[in-house]
């Protein structure tokens, strides 16, 4: 590839937004399988507390979404 062609892949797939995020998350779920493989189990699910409420949040998101815009259950 050439240099222009990745930089266009590098704009468009915008790395740089989540790429960061994406590393940060390494070390978070290597401590909790730390923590898993220690039996230290409510520590564990102290820290997977966020990512519940995350995953909660955007289903509801996704939910509400989907009933005001198109009126019913069905797609």
């Amino acid at each position: 590839m050439r240099h222009e062609q990745l930089n266009r892949l590098w704009i468009r797939l915008r790395l740089s937004r989540w790429l960061a995020p994406a590393l940060c998350t390494v070390p978070y779920l290597a401590s909790i399988l730390w923590l898993l493989g220690k039996g230290q189990l409510w520590i564990a699910g102290v820290m997977l507390s966020p990512a519940l409420v995350l995953a909660l949040l955007i289903g509801l998101t996704w939910l509400l979404a989907r009933l005001e815009f198109r009126g019913s259950w069905r797609g």
